[in-house]
């Protein structure tokens, strides 16, 4: 019981939070460049805005962030090997729990991307959390009150109205059936958020 736990005490396995999220933006990145379904202006705006993030991320690093995370792709393969799937970075919190993050920096300008139906949400989204949540559940250790999905900060807004609409539809959003709560935010918000001063606009609060 408790291996996650177990697995973080072993600190020399963590790394910063947003040490993590610069390696998988920088995934993003390469991703963008050779996407054949962008055209060149699209891959021009993301490549900027994947730039100005990773700048953040060097900003934040420079100001020695504690050692509290590690990929989901690591815990899927030392500590929960029965994952299909996994999120991509998993953060130890105060008082034991885990919070567990998605990057979807990826995200064509102009479109909802994985918001657009609930399909799309379920496949990309929603399903790494439910394995990750349900493992985490039976080895008896608790996972942060949200799930947390990190954008691009101009696509924060027109996400808005995206999950306005999918809420709308009174479809399952879960493998369980169960609706989640989520935290949509920028790389500021996420920052925020774990130092416990998000701005209401760096940051959405929705159920799902």
């Amino acid at each position: 019981m408790k291996s996650l736990t177990a697995y973080f005490g072993d600190r020399g396995k963590m790394c910063p939070m947003v040490l993590l999220v610069d390696g998988e933006l920088k995934r993003n990145a390469e991703e963008v460049s050779s996407a054949a379904h962008l055209n060149e202006r699209d891959k021009e705006m993301l490549a900027r805005w994947i730039a100005d993030a990773r700048a953040c991320c060097a900003a934040v690093l420079d100001a020695e962030p504690p050692l509290d995370s590690v990929r989901g792709a690591t815990v899927r393969k030392n500590v929960y090997q029965s994952l299909r799937s996994d999120v991509d970075v998993v953060t130890k919190c105060e008082r034991g729990s885990f919070a567990n993050t998605e990057i979807k920096y990826a995200i064509k300008p102009y479109s909802f991307g994985p918001f657009a139906n609930a399909t799309l949400f379920v496949s990309r989204i929603a399903v790494k959390f439910d394995q990750l949540e349900k493992a985490m559940a039976e080895d008896g250790e608790q996972a942060g009150p949200f799930r947390i999905i990190l954008v691009a900060e101009e696509h924060v807004d027109s996400l808005r109205t995206a999950i306005h609409d999918l809420g709308e539809t009174g479809e399952s959003f879960a493998t369980d059936g169960l609706p989640h709560q989520y935290l949509l935010c920028s790389l500021r918000g996420l920052v925020e958020f774990m130092s416990g001063t998000a701005a209401a606009d760096s940051t959405l609060k929705f159920e799902l």
